[in-house]
């Protein structure tokens, strides 16, 4: 997409258009905003480039919502592109794409006006499952990078490396979570993945699954457009000797953005040469899925590393003291956290000069009885005094509740659990991991679906 912005000069009686830029495939509103919001205000009518068009932006202008009227263009974004990197008038050029592209891009930008140049570039990037891992998280964690935003991401897991003494049942337990995906109108909020954006998506898609076929792929699951109205197509799965390493196997994805996610099983564990014999230079991101290993974890010595915090604004740096620091450093809770990572926050953010903040935050919720020395002092300044043996007074009495009566039930169409405090043996969210949030979210959903009466109701996730 290429956004344009027409302005006009008064006391030089001109008018004239300036090149806003060339958006990415996907989150093309996000990209705009990201590099421009600052100077863009209202919704801009964007041309058709290359084929891919923005449904939402030719809505609004077809609403009438673009502040200014923009001519719509069909234009070839490479040729666009270029023209913008050879321009002398243009001062900086930001991309977002393959390497290849990128390279040709810098050469153009120095070779023209030296013009300041920002580049986000690669794809396809590599997720590592280790025989060693929490398996049905490792599923999760593989569906949920390569299906983020329907695959419109360009850090989605284009390539997964499994080692191969767990491939086969990795891949039974993929079919299983694929089957459970629903597919439709997004609007609906049981629907985890939505349709393609125009026909020529949805046929390009429809190409590269016979493409996989003709070449040897062998299709494990999908393999064609769903029966139903709209440009909709299922979840299609291959598996391919054709890695390109050694030893490895391929579970390849075909749906969304058409992005593909290659599962590989290798006799040995994966190591940075046998991922780099499948790699593009500059992958825009990488992971892996492996056990939690126990490690060391860095602490201060004390006193000798006490923390500078002549200079913070904070509670932790009121509170703490070389003594209690030299008494807790060396303490962990049941789940690692140490007294190091709680400060940590606050050692490296000394806080605004007028605006006292706390400076600290809990891993889990033993950790205000193993550093109860620091989280005391420090919860009781924050809430102006209140100690830990004070109680709160209530006054809960339905009889006092006034005002109410009169409310139409009709209206009262959902209600949602925002905020929890702890639980007992998980982490908090400053410390804890996916697994454990998947288990926060299986006891709240069991606590709320064992309600009855008016209060009883359907519970729909957030995430697949």
């Amino acid at each position: 997409m290429i956004y344009w912005l027409l302005y006009a000069r008064p006391k030089k009686k001109e008018l004239r258009i300036a090149i806003i830029g060339q958006s990415v495939f996907g989150q093309e509103v996000y990209s705009l905003l990201r590099r421009q919001g600052k100077n863009v205000v209202g919704v801009f009518t964007v041309p058709d480039n290359n084929g891919r068009p923005d449904p939402l932006a030719a809505q609004a202008e077809k609403d009438g919502t673009p502040v200014f009227k923009i001519p719509r263009w069909r234009l070839k974004g490479s040729i666009v592109g270029q023209g913008l990197c050879d321009h002398m008038d243009v001062r900086k050029i930001g991309f977002t794409g393959s390497t290849e592209v990128g390279k040709g891009i810098m050469k153009s930008c120095a070779e023209s006006n030296a013009k300041r140049v920002s580049l986000e570039l690669g794809g396809k990037s590599p997720l590592i499952i280790f025989r060693d891992c929490d398996l049905d998280r490792a599923v999760r964690q593989s569906l949920g990078a390569v299906f983020f935003n329907k695959g419109e991401n360009c850090i989605a897991a284009g390539r997964l490396f499994v080692e191969r003494q767990i491939h086969d049942e990795f891949i039974e337990r993929v079919i299983e979570e694929v089957k459970k995906m629903k597919i439709g109108d997004p609007l609906d909020r049981s629907v985890s993945h939505g349709p393609q954006n125009h026909k020529a998506h949805l046929d390009s898609l429809i190409h590269y699954i016979k493409v996989g076929v003709e070449e040897g792929a062998n299709l494990v699951y999908g393999g064609k457009r769903l029966d139903r109205p709209g440009i909709t197509v299922c979840v299609n799965m291959f598996c391919s000797e054709n890695s390109g390493v050694p030893g490895f196997l391929s579970l390849c994805f075909i749906m969304g953005c058409g992005s593909s996610t290659a599962a590989v099983p290798p006799s040995s564990e994966p190591n940075s040469t046998s991922a780099k014999t499948e790699s593009k230079p500059n992958d825009e991101n990488g992971s892996a899925a492996e056990k939690q290993i126990e490690k060391p974890t860095p602490t201060r010595a004390a006193p000798d590393n006490y923390p500078d915090l002549s200079s913070h604004n904070n509670w932790m740096a009121k509170c703490l003291t070389p003594e209690i620091y030299a008494k807790l450093s060396t303490l962990k809770t049941p789940n690692g956290f140490t007294l190091d990572r709680a400060i940590q926050t606050g050692v490296d953010n000394p806080g605004h000069p007028f605006i006292m903040t706390v400076g600290m935050v809990a891993g889990d919720e033993e950790s205000y009885d193993v550093f109860a020395d620091l989280f005391d002092p420090v919860i009781e300044k924050r809430h102006n005094g209140y100690k830990k043996t004070d109680k709160h007074i209530t006054d809960l009495d339905a009889s006092k509740l006034e005002g109410g009566d009169d409310l139409d039930p009709n209206y009262v169409l959902s209600s949602r659990v925002r905020t929890g405090r702890s639980i007992k043996g998980l982490c908090l969210p400053p410390f804890n991991s996916r697994a454990e949030r998947r288990e926060v979210e299986k006891i709240v959903t069991a606590a709320l679906n064992s309600l009855d009466g008016e209060f009883k109701g359907k519970y729909y996730p957030l995430t697949t």
